[in-house]
């Protein structure tokens, strides 16, 4: 009679166990469980509006780009951004889904624009190398796509303005103004309008690639 290897039973439960979530797919269930470590993912899994609002409410506001108007102001701004980045825009969860990611997959069109007003990056991939525009397209989520190219847009200004406080460093030709901070000077103004031009205009041509209907 042959002998039965002991650790069997324990290998078969856990196969079992793995086998009831299904793999990490665009359809696949979301479980709130496994976001319980990320308030931002674990709220937005629970469609829990009252728990993201004390999240906000605890980071610091970022000015709109538009307020960004010299390289100590840019300086601030980045560092504010890499503080709101670390608690929105984490991916240390199944799938690396941010969690825009996954207020796209559960179609809740309110979320993704209060993510973005508080500072989300829509440019992020999971680690199936999937964006939030891709996800949003895949799923038909019209509202969405156009809610996520508003969002690059004002992300993309964002970036290049923040950009400002490493660059400030090797000389922009700008100039200090009364009170001592280094101004954007007049040639960098032009090349600023066509960038941004670019930047406003990339977002109808993303979505030639797609079919949507």
């Amino acid at each position: 009679m042959p002998v039965q290897d002991p650790s069997l039973p324990a290998v078969a439960a856990a196969t079992t166990a793995t086998a009831t979530r299904p793999k990490r797919t665009s359809s696949a269930p979301i479980w709130p469980s496994d976001y319980a470590h990320s308030p931002v993912h674990h709220c937005v899994a629970l469609w829990d509006g009252a728990g993201l609002a004390a999240v906000f409410h605890g980071l610091a506001p970022l000015a709109h780009p538009s307020h960004i108007l010299s390289t100590a102001d840019a300086s601030r701004e980045a560092h504010l951004a890499e503080s709101v980045s670390a608690v929105l825009d984490r991916r240390d969860v199944p799938g690396g889904d941010t969690a825009l990611h996954l207020a796209v997959r559960l179609m809740l069109a309110s979320v993704p624009s209060v993510l973005a007003a508080a500072g989300v990056d829509p440019t992020l991939q999971n680690h199936a190398g999937l964006t939030l525009l891709q996800e949003a397209l895949c799923l038909r989520c019209k509202d969405i796509v156009a809610c996520l190219l508003r969002a690059h847009r004002l992300a993309a200004w964002a970036k290049l303005q923040r950009r400002r406080s490493r660059e400030g460093s090797d000389g922009d030709g700008g100039e200090e103004d009364s009170g001592g901070e280094k101004k954007i000077g007049e040639k960098k103004r032009v090349v600023w309008s066509i960038q941004k031009k670019m930047v406003l205009h990339v977002g109808p041509y993303a979505l030639d690639s797609y079919k949507m209907s």
